[in-house]
C-alpha cells in the first residue's frame, strides 16, 4: 500500500467587486507523471507525508476557506482515504529550491514554466491531498 496525491490547481479570477479561486485542470500529461508516486516531491510539498524535508515548503495548511467550488464539494464528499490537504502558492513554488532530486520531476518543471510564462505568481495556487 502507497500513498497517492491528488492536485487541484486553482486560479484568481479578478472581477470589479469580487475575486474568487476557480479551478483550472492541469494538462492531462501532467496529471498522469503527478500519479506516480514520488515520495521526496510529496515530502516537500507538504512536511512529514511520507517522510520529513528540512526544506520542505509548508507543513498540512487544510483546505483554503476560499476554495474553488469544486474543491469544497471534493473536500465535502469524505473522499475515502483522503488525509493531509494543504494547499501551495505559484509563488511559494516558484521560488522553491527543489532538491536535485525532484527539480527534475514534471511537476518542478511545470512550475517553472508557469514562473517562466509570465503567471501572476500570487493569483495560482495548487490545493491537494493524499489517499493512502
Amino acid at each position: 500500500m502507497g500513498c497517492d496525491i491528488t492536485i487541484r490547481l486553482e486560479r484568481l479570477e479578478r472581477h470589479p467587486r469580487i475575486c474568487r479561486w476557480v479551478h483550472d485542470p492541469l494538462p492531462r500529461v501532467l496529471q498522469s507523471e503527478i500519479e506516480r508516486r514520488c515520495y521526496p516531491l510529496f515530502c516537500e510539498m507538504c512536511d512529514g507525508v511520507r517522510g520529513s524535508s528540512e526544506t520542505a515548503i509548508s507543513p498540512a495548511r487544510g483546505v483554503p476557506g476560499d476554495a474553488s467550488i469544486q474543491v469544497r464539494d471534493e473536500a465535502a464528499s469524505g473522499l475515502v482515504g483522503a488525509h493531509t490537504w494543504s494547499w501551495l502558492s505559484l509563488r511559494e513554488l516558484a521560488e522553491h529550491e527543489w532538491p536535485e532530486e525532484v527539480s527534475w520531476h514534471p511537476f518542478a518543471t511545470f512550475v517553472r514554466w508557469l514562473r517562466d510564462s509570465g503567471v501572476p505568481l500570487d493569483g495560482v495556487r495548487f490545493v491537494f491531498w493524499f489517499d493512502s
